[in-house]
């Protein structure tokens, strides 16, 4: 005789205890995953998202969610970082995701200078120690922007006051780019476009080099020229020593009526 069947057994129900571990787990695993995955978006985006990335990447390793996920995160996550700060161009961030790279990069203090009317950060890494920066700030009111006033807050980080110089409005014809960069002057071409305005070559040459030296001051003021020159009308340079052991200048500019400030860092780390 055949057994009688027997009744369908009820399936047992996940105790309440293994639910919530269940949850948990979970929970635990979500940072690591979405750390993962800016990770490998940092790598697509020049690394804007390796930071957020990385924070979410360490706290799954920590959670022990997904760690081995999180730990390969990390990883990309570091890549996308050394991307985000030496190998992208000064300018090619947007703002202000741009300020992320320039606090890695250059003095963040200045960014608390005036933190409403920041307008632009730009900075890079150099593969062989150097570190640069640049800061453009704009406002509506007149004499927001003082010489007095910065000098004392760079002296309070340790910047030199060295000199100033005067530059007006005619001063940066002919030496900008179309991206406001300062550009290199070469005597032939000058001469071949201005030889007529003048009655004497040696008169050409002299008016070349008055030109030229302007050109290298600027040219060194944005760092090589790094940077755009954002205020090109009546300004005053400041030149300050930040103690870098390469000896090398920062600058701020400040234009007439004190509505636009730019600070350019050159430096080492």
């Amino acid at each position: 005789m055949s057994d009688p069947e027997e009744p369908n057994q009820p399936q047992q129900e996940p105790s309440p205890n293994r639910k919530n571990d269940a949850a948990v787990t979970n929970k635990k695993s979500v940072a690591g995953v979405i750390g993962f995955a800016l990770g490998v978006a940092s790598i697509l985006s020049f690394g804007l998202t390796a930071i957020p990335g990385l924070i979410l990447c360490i706290i799954g390793i920590i959670r022990k969610g997904r760690r081995v996920l999180s730990s390969f995160g990390l990883i990309i996550c570091l890549f996308g970082l050394i991307l985000f700060s030496v190998w992208t161009a000064p300018g090619t961030i947007p703002y202000p995701f741009s300020v992320a790279k320039y606090c890695l990069t250059a003095p963040r203090f200045w960014i608390g200078y005036d933190r409403n009317n920041l307008c632009e950060a730009q900075s890079q890494y150099m593969l062989f120690g150097g570190a640069m920066g640049a800061l453009y700030f704009k406002a509506e009111s007149p004499k927001t922007f003082e010489e007095d006033a910065i000098m004392t807050f760079a002296a309070e980080h340790n910047w030199g006051f060295v000199n100033r110089v005067q530059f007006v409005e005619k001063d940066f014809q002919g030496l900008l780019n179309e991206k406001d960069q300062v550009k290199r002057l070469d005597y032939e071409t000058y001469y071949n476009n201005h030889f007529r305005d003048y009655q004497q070559e040696e008169e050409v040459f002299q008016v070349f080099q008055a030109l030229q030296k302007k050109s290298e001051f600027l040219r060194n003021v944005t760092v090589g020229s790094q940077f755009p020159l954002w205020i090109t009308k009546d300004c005053t340079i400041m030149s300050f020593d930040t103690g870098n052991r390469a000896g090398l200048q920062s600058h701020v500019v400040i234009n007439e009526d004190g509505t636009e400030m730019a600070v350019y860092y050159n430096g080492v780390r």
